[in-house]
């Protein structure tokens, strides 16, 4: 475990966040390799399968996500502040409650899966209901293994939700290599292989957080249902999950627009969204020193550090990013040739290199963007996370209204960019007021 606010901070940023950095590309690597192996060795049925269900398990996803995020920073404080028989309560609260809440809404989505499916567009097809109830019947595991990686990054922790990533990269590949390739189970394989690799992961978190405990000296504590801590969390918790909500409502709204243009463009989408998550897991988990940093600062008072750490990680992010963009920009053909088989629609080839050579350099704008939103989490500020994202998915919501019926995946890619650009804007008018409260 460590005290990022304690010794040279270019150091401990560096160290703590390559490990969060290689994470989030090994997760994106097989989560890539997952669209690869539709594309490739299914079809475009199968990419669009994927693809076209994803606005709305990404959507169902950040709600936990943000939730998880905002609890880990409220873990990052009491472990600033050494109170650490209240972590271990309060993540045991989390886990029941949270484990309780994914069952019951995986179940209702598995059997109202008709009506949700005919509201966003979403062809009911073999393949898309196949992935969908597969993914959603592990959905619990899916999510827990992500509070593994954000609790244990609270605490300090860098390279064991690399090693994880490692783990769960290795059982899914060769799981859809396996179920896929050889079985011939299309997208029923790619589906269980991803919830395999989150159940061994999950696992291994248990282990992990029983170690953490020994070292805290509190592993023999009994440990109780904290429901005022539990309580306390919803400040960081609550307003993160909402901010979180509001940023995928933006893409699952804009989503039907989509898949009404039909398969190709759905296809498309499905590239250009696995290259902006490539590139966005870069920044995102580099990012997350910031948080993690601030958490530890605030919660140790120490307040003069605010402004030193929200520099380091602009300069960190920013060095982290640029080669990924670049290699996008510079070779939109070949990245997205890697998707597609021989047969695949030259429109959904063209829409895909379009996003890559166009409008993802604009990414650079959302490092940002991303920047301030870990500063605000790790300060428990609610206001410039919900206006910033509000902001931005009204943006990206009226301008794909006004836009895709007139040009297409063109006015799709540029609300997209408009919704970043809003996003930061609003995101730097907040830091100025917040950087003078903090003085």
């Amino acid at each position: 475990m460590k005290d990022l606010t304690s010794g040279n901070i270019y150091k401990n940023f560096i160290l703590f966040a390559i490990p969060m950095v290689l994470s989030g590309m090994l997760s994106q690597a097989y989560s890539t390799i997952d669209t690869v192996i539709a594309g490739k060795f299914i079809g475009d049925t199968a990419l669009a399968a994927v693809g076209a269900t994803s606005p709305l398990i990404s959507f169902m996803s950040s709600i936990f996500w943000g939730f998880g995020v905002g609890f880990a920073v409220y873990v990052a404080r009491l472990f600033g502040a050494g109170e650490y028989i209240k972590i271990k309560n309060v993540i045991y609260t989390c886990l029941i409650i949270s484990g309780a809440v994914l069952l019951t809404v995986s179940a209702l989505l598995i059997i109202f899966k008709g009506p949700v499916f005919s509201l966003f567009n979403i062809s009911q097809n073999s393949d898309t209901v196949t992935y969908f109830v597969c993914y959603m019947a592990g959905f619990v595991f899916i999510i827990l293994s992500s509070y593994g990686v954000f609790l244990t990054n609270s605490l300090g922790i860098g390279s064991f939700p690399f090693i994880m990533s490692i783990l769960s990269a290795i059982l899914n590949i060769s799981g859809n290599i396996f179920t896929v390739v050889f079985l011939g189970w299309g997208v029923f394989g790619l589906a269980i292989s991803s919830v395999i690799a989150a159940m061994a992961v999950c696992i291994c978190y248990v282990f992990k957080f029983r170690k953490c405990y020994k070292e805290m000296g509190v592993l023999k504590e009994k440990t109780s249902f904290d429901k005022n801590g539990f309580k306390s969390s919803a400040r960081y918790a609550v307003p993160n999950m909402t901010q979180q909500m509001i940023m995928y409502a933006s893409g699952m709204l804009v989503s039907p627009m989509i898949n009404k243009m039909g398969t190709t463009a759905t296809a498309a989408y499905t590239v250009a969204q696995k290259t902006y998550d490539i590139n966005a897991s870069v920044y995102q988990n580099s990012s997350k020193t910031v948080s993690n940093y601030t958490s530890q600062a605030c919660g140790a008072r120490k307040y003069h550090l605010l402004k030193k750490g929200i520099k380091v990680g602009a300069i960190q992010a920013v060095l982290f990013a640029l080669p990924f963009i670049l290699a996008c920009f510079l070779f939109p053909k070949t990245i997205a040739g890697f998707f597609f088989d021989s047969d695949a629609s030259l429109e959904s080839i063209e829409y895909a290199t379009l996003f890559m050579s166009r409008f993802l350099p604009f990414i650079v704008i959302n490092i940002f963007a991303n920047l301030f939103h870990s500063y605000f989490r790790g300060l428990g500020e609610k206001a410039p996370l919900m206006l910033s994202t509000l902001c931005g998915s009204i943006t990206r919501i009226v301008l794909s209204f006004i836009l895709i019926p007139k040009m297409g995946m063109t006015g799709m890619y540029i609300a997209w960019v408009a919704f970043w650009i809003t996003d930061a804007i609003v995101c730097i008018l907040f830091y100025f007021k917040s950087k003078k409260s903090y003085k």
